[in-house]
């Protein structure tokens, strides 16, 4: 691509989406051109901005494009979605095993997964990879494939969580490609958090109180 320069309009890689973000400056690192971006991300009613500033390899930017990102809004939702939702984990956590220590770790550069969970349970540790989907419609077979693919090449265990359920094309491939490592959680709010407790409960091994 050509010189990142900054002022520069670019699309950022962000879990498995992509947010616009302004170039502030590149450096050199002896091993590859790096980029600060900063990200102006809107909460769910687009009142209040939380800049948000990143450093990525130059090359995994790219030119921002009008009309190629995500559609004026769904940013507000995605980000707002993904923050409650790793709150209500926390919290489901500490009330299903107290003695816990469980912590996320926010994915900010394009690993396939959106945070990380680490979880110290018992004198273990284990941790789970998330993705977090928000959408309007049904969840399509390629987000699926992609979460697939991403428990396919983990160890750890992989979450698909979202708001709204699987198109029935996704659910016809979750049945072929089921894998032991994936785990699709549906969370659209707290109405939600009993089948929340109960996966995440059965991901990592903790007995439910009756």
């Amino acid at each position: 691509m050509s010189e990142l320069e900054p002022g520069q309009v670019v699309q950022v890689p962000w879990g498995l989406d992509l947010l616009k973000g302004v170039v502030l400056r590149t450096y050199d690192t002896g091993r590859g051109l790096k980029v600060v971006v900063n990200v102006e991300v809107p909460d769910l009613h687009g009142s209040n901005i939380e800049e948000v500033s990143v450093t990525l390899p130059a090359d995994s930017v790219q030119p921002w494009e009008e009309g190629s990102g995500p559609r004026p809004g769904d940013w507000a939702h995605a980000y707002a979605y993904e923050r409650n939702l790793t709150a209500e984990i926390i919290r489901v956590i500490s009330q299903l095993a107290p003695d816990a220590r469980a912590h996320i770790s926010e994915s900010q550069v394009d690993r396939g997964y959106d945070f990380e969970l680490y979880l110290e349970y018992e004198g273990n540790e284990v941790h789970l990879r998330g993705v977090a989907k928000h959408a309007t419609r049904a969840i399509p077979p390629k987000s699926l494939e992609k979460a697939l693919g991403l428990a396919q090449d983990s160890f750890s265990p992989v979450a698909l969580f979202s708001n709204v359920d699987l198109s029935s094309a996704a659910k016809r491939l979750l049945q072929l490609e089921g894998n032991p490592n994936f785990h699709w959680i549906k969370w659209s709010g707290k109405l939600d958090s009993g089948r929340l407790a109960s996966e995440l409960a059965e991901i990592f091994e903790i007995p439910q109180r009756g």
